[in-house]
């Protein structure tokens, strides 16, 4: 009776262990997207461009099925979401009107908030830890303006090491800088693209996007 008992719960050990494995193997690699669209008055950017381009990127992480976060800001006017399917709402908002300069400290402190709001990440000794997400891809969409204030290291630079990321995440992490081809970024260098303490910051993981 004994060995017979054995023998059931060694067979029920095996189920339990077959199942748990098929559970792990099925399990799918979540991403992290951030899409940051930032306007301001010396951007010539063409609107009906960046919209199409952000329904492209709409249909493309529907299909993936990641956590996506988006963050629109033209100074005073500013739209958060975490869900793909309001970003309709966010269309409207694309316009030349009533765009204002973007204050650094302002815009830091604003897309920190978000990132709290939707619960992005834990940071722990300013280092970036997170078993949730596989990897963390940044969707920016910026005109020329943005880079000539140099945003690009006072705001996404701040912003991204605020984050926890730096180079012992650096292989995780993916980078998209997207303008309108007619709104050129002048004298752009991947290595120097977030300023001066992001050594991991390569060709592999960073990419000016034209649109």
């Amino acid at each position: 009776m004994l060995e017979k008992n054995r023998k059931y719960l060694l067979s029920f050990c095996l189920i339990l262990l077959n199942v748990s494995l098929v559970v792990s193997q099925g399990k799918k690699e979540i991403d992290y997207h951030f899409v940051y669209i930032a306007l301001c008055q010396d951007d010539n950017t063409d609107y009906q461009k960046l919209i199409y381009e952000l329904k492209n990127l709409n249909s493309e992480l529907q299909d993936k099925q990641h956590d996506c976060v988006l963050y629109f800001t033209k100074g005073m006017t500013q739209f958060s979401t975490n869900d793909l399917k309001d970003w309709e709402k966010l269309y409207p908002l694309l316009n030349g009107n009533n765009i204002t300069n973007l204050y650094a400290s302002d815009e830091v402190e604003n897309t920190l908030k978000v990132f709290s709001k939707y619960e992005f990440s834990k940071v722990k000794n300013n280092t970036l830890t997170t078993n949730k997400y596989n990897s963390v891809i940044w969707h920016t969409y910026t005109g020329k303006g943005f880079w000539q204030a140099e945003y690009n290291k006072s705001i996404l630079g701040i912003v991204i090491a605020s984050c926890g990321i730096n180079d012992k995440f650096g292989s995780n992490f993916q980078l998209f800088l997207s303008h309108d081809s007619n709104d050129p970024i002048a004298n752009f260098k991947t290595e120097s693209a977030l300023g001066k303490y992001y050594s991991f910051i390569t060709d592999e993981n960073t990419k000016l996007k034209e649109y």
